[in-house]
Parts: C-alpha cells; structure tokens; sequence
C-alpha cells in the first residue's frame, strides 16, 4: 500500500487481494496442510498466476480496439488482484478510477506504479531527455 501510493478510496482492492491471498495459504486451524480453499473446493489453489500487487502490468490493446494504425498497442495499468469469475487479472486504471479484466498481460514487478513515476522524473530533471530505452538502461 505504502509503496503503490494508493488512496484510501482504493484499500478495498487491497484487503480484496490480501483476503484472496490469506484463502490460498495454509492455517493453524487446518494443521497447516491446507489452506481454506483447497478445505472447501476439495483442490490445490493455482498460485502461479499471483503477481506482487501495485505493480505496473501494461495490458494488450485489441487491434479492433485502437484508434488507428498507428496507436498505442499497450495500455499502463495497476496489478490490483485476480478476477474470480474468469482466468484474467484484475487491473486497475488510476485515470479513471476503474478496474477492468484483462487476459493478455506483461508485468513489471520490479516496479510499482509510484516508484516508476518518480525515477523518470528524477530522470527527467537531470537530464533533458527522458525515453522509456533510457529508463530501461538504468534499471
């Protein structure tokens, strides 16, 4: 929370996530052999499709989709959970306050959306040019 600079109007995606996580976990209560959902669905949960939350996931934009043949292929996107009801990743757009599914994803985990922003602007201030190679160079 602290690192992905999230409001307090967006704790709820957070404890979502947290709580989606503690389900997937094994419990005292349970001898620590399994975990709550692997007790009530009766199957080992899928972690493999867990990423590190507040981070940057550039979603695929359909070809149908797009302005033009010559716009943005990628749209920046906030990694906030997993969607229950499909195979997809929850993902969160900070410009307008709303979360969508998404399936085609490639993440950033070593960044959070806040840490991204001000290394390029410290990049920005220092130098006169700042391009996404040159980020990528530094990282």
């Amino acid at each position: 929370m602290y690192t992905a600079k999230f409001t307090k109007n967006e704790w709820p995606l957070a404890f979502s996530h947290a709580n989606y996580i503690y389900n997937m976990t094994p419990h005292p209560h349970l001898n620590n052999t399994k975990c709550p959902f692997e007790f009530a669905a009766g199957i080992k949960p899928d972690v493999s499709k867990l990423r590190i939350f507040g981070c940057i996931a550039y979603a695929f934009i359909d070809p149908s989709r797009r302005a033009g043949k010559f716009a943005h292929r990628v749209k920046p996107y906030i990694y906030v959970g997993n969607d229950d009801e499909s195979n997809g990743y929850l993902l969160y757009d900070r410009t307008k306050y709303e979360t969508t599914t998404q399936g085609i994803v490639q993440f950033v985990e070593m960044w959070t959306y806040m840490a991204q922003c001000s290394a390029l602007m410290t990049k920005h201030l220092s130098t006169t040019m700042c391009t996404k190679q040159t980020f990528l160079q530094t990282t």
